[in-house]
């Protein structure tokens, strides 16, 4: 802290000299001081929010990739769906033909074209 004699201005109600090089020089060690300040503020903020946050045991009580696919997007337009994961039990998916289908449960996975099993990984029925 500066004793008040070498201040820029003593006095708001009489005429003060200012020196150009010393007024500019005073606002750019005001402004570096408080850009530290919220730099330093910001920098604790994100210590106290990332300490309360334990990533690795999300990922591991959730599984790895349901996690990372938690943070990303899914993007449903129409028919159209674009994601990273779904978590089911089962899916089936049939052709608009109706004779196509593939099936993925527990047992396994199955592919059906035009009525007729292609593929039969497992013991799916």
């Amino acid at each position: 802290n500066e004793p008040v004699e070498s201040a820029l201005l003593t006095s708001l109600i009489t005429t003060s000299d200012i020196v150009s090089n010393t007024f500019t020089t005073k606002f750019k060690e005001y402004y570096t001081a408080k850009i530290n300040l919220l730099n330093a503020l910001a920098a604790k903020a994100k210590a106290v929010a990332d300490s309360k946050v334990d990533n690795e045991g999300l990922a591991s009580a959730m599984g790895f990739s349901t996690y990372e696919a938690m943070k990303k997007t899914t993007i449903i337009s129409g028919g159209y769906i674009d994601t990273s994961l779904i978590d089911a039990n089962a899916l089936n998916i049939t052709g608009t033909d109706g004779t196509s289908s593939v099936q993925i449960n527990k047992d396994g996975i199955k592919v059906v074209v035009g009525g007729v099993t292609r593929v039969t990984i497992g013991k799916i029925s």
